[in-house]
């Protein structure tokens, strides 16, 4: 059966059984197909924990490569691992830049992280979109599809930059914006932001610098400095 076919027939049989989780009573076949369409692209948040969000807050949910979501939290940018697998979502290792927020966007977006952090499995719902459930079956986000003219997911999400640093081994970045990067190396990842500087493009937190011009490249930990080739 062709894909569009097939994606219709389910999408048809979740309609007259109301809002019935993916993962059960599908065939493997057909929850990958509908996992491929449903969990890609960009997602906007419209509600946690049937609350509702401020009024013109932009917050976001984009999945990209390798079991990776990103995105906008009204305030920050923030990126995690996500297990997706046979309808769940647990989201695991997020990390976010430390922008300070107003207060009524802070406290929303401390409600936004944590539930992500307490998310268990999802659920797509006609006329509702992609809704998350924790371990106690409670309604935490409710996410609705953006259009490529909102918001494109990032294609820097896909693209892995890789290099060997000195005493540290290898080091992975990779674009969440245009002036952010998600830097992983020793099993720690960290969001870092562009700063300011006299040549090349530097990105930094609060104890990690990265820089680099051309092919020289160097990482500072803690004020040590690695020199790093890709």
């Amino acid at each position: 059966m062709p894909k569009s076919m097939l994606l219709g027939a389910l999408l048809v049989s979740i309609q007259l059984v109301g809002c019935s989780a993916i993962s059960e009573g599908t065939d493997e076949s057909t929850l990958a197909v509908l996992h491929e369409d449903l969990l890609s692209g960009s997602w906007q948040v419209e509600d946690i924990d049937q609350a509702g969000i401020i009024d013109s807050s932009m917050m976001t949910v984009e999945f990209g490569a390798e079991g990776r979501i990103a995105g906008f939290t009204g305030c920050n940018r923030y990126s995690a691992n996500v297990d997706t697998e046979q309808g769940r979502f647990i989201v695991s290792e997020a990390v976010s830049t430390r922008r300070a927020c107003v207060p009524a966007i802070g406290k929303q977006e401390s409600r936004f992280l944590a539930a992500l952090q307490d998310a268990s499995r999802y659920e797509w719902q006609e006329h509702k979109g992609l809704v998350v459930y924790d371990a106690n079956n409670e309604q935490r986000l409710k996410l609705v599809r953006m259009s490529p003219q909102d918001k494109p997911i990032d294609k820097g999400l896909s693209k892995i930059n890789r290099y060997q640093c000195d005493q540290i081994g290898e080091v992975q970045f990779r674009f969440v914006e245009p002036e952010t990067i998600e830097l992983t190396a020793s099993e720690q990842t960290r969001i870092l932001q562009r700063q300011p500087t006299a040549s090349g493009a530097q990105y930094t937190d609060d104890q990690v610098r990265f820089w680099n011009k051309g092919s020289e490249v160097m990482l500072s930990v803690a004020g040590v400095t690695y020199a790093c080739e890709g």
